[in-house]
């Protein structure tokens, strides 16, 4: 409405300049529009950027202190500070009241640390440094992710088809020594036989 009473003493000038006008307006309020639009669109790209590079340092500053606070762990369980920890000392540790509230505070229960040492120390029988304990903390910090899945199983899947190899190899050689066997048998039979034969 507020447009119209700027028009209408142009329509009685001439209905041209009066179309020009509305024209000019039109336009005006387009470029208006598409330039207010490209400003908020910039700011907010701009700031999406920013606040992706400072998710980014947030979490590479986290995986630094929870490196930290892992080989801190690893510290108190290498009573003897020989380097490398060993499921004995481990287990000596786990009922440390300080020590479990403290894997508390990490996310980690204690059942989860026994078992996962169990594995990377081959049931006990080797010792674990620093960098794989800490490597595998991480892993156990968080929930099993797709790629560990997948990993786990193309191992399996590889590990299958090597038994199976092993399987049709061993079931190759059995049936070459249970020929040669009956071979054997064969011939010591006929031999038997010949003895027998002769008066």
């Amino acid at each position: 409405d507020s447009w119209r009473f700027a028009a209408t003493p142009l329509l009685e000038i001439h209905s041209v300049v009066y179309w020009l006008f509305l024209v000019y307006i039109a336009f005006f309020l387009f470029v208006v529009v598409n330039t207010l639009t490209s400003i908020i669109i910039e700011a907010t790209i701009t700031n999406a950027d920013r606040e992706r590079h400072e998710i980014i340092q947030d979490e590479l500053k986290k995986k630094a202190s929870y490196v930290n606070s892992f080989k801190e762990l690893y510290n108190r369980l290498d009573a003897d500070g020989s380097g490398d920890v060993d499921l004995e000392e481990l287990t000596k540790h786990l009922h440390d009241a300080q020590l479990l509230a403290f894997m508390e505070s990490l996310e980690i229960d204690a059942s989860d640390i026994e078992q996962f040492f169990t594995t990377i120390s081959l049931g006990g029988e080797l010792s674990v440094d620093v960098e794989t304990f800490v490597v595998g903390c991480m892993k156990l910090k968080g929930a099993a992710r797709s790629m560990d899945l997948l990993g786990l199983c193309h191992s399996h899947r590889k590990l299958f088809y090597r038994c199976k190899r092993w399987e049709q190899r061993s079931m190759a050689e059995l049936a070459a020594i249970r020929a040669a066997i009956t071979k054997m048998c064969s011939i010591v039979c006929q031999q038997i036989a010949a003895c027998h034969s002769i008066p």
